[in-house]
């Protein structure tokens, strides 16, 4: 009985650890994921900015 009731605990930790490193590589990802938009998004205004002084200096 004790052992059944050790066991069970064991698989709820084990499941909660997996889902608390499952959880871990989501944020992850996803702060991957900000910071690559963040760097694409500073790209393209640099080349929006770019562009804008290329124009200015033609005029």
């Amino acid at each position: 009985m004790f052992r059944g009731k050790m066991f069970c605990t064991e698989l709820i930790i084990n499941s909660m650890k997996r889902d608390l490193a499952f959880r871990q590589h989501i944020d992850k990802l996803a702060t991957k994921r900000k910071m690559a938009y963040r760097t694409w998004q500073s790209a393209s205004t640099l080349e929006e900015n770019k562009m804008s002084i290329t124009i200015s200096s033609r005029m």
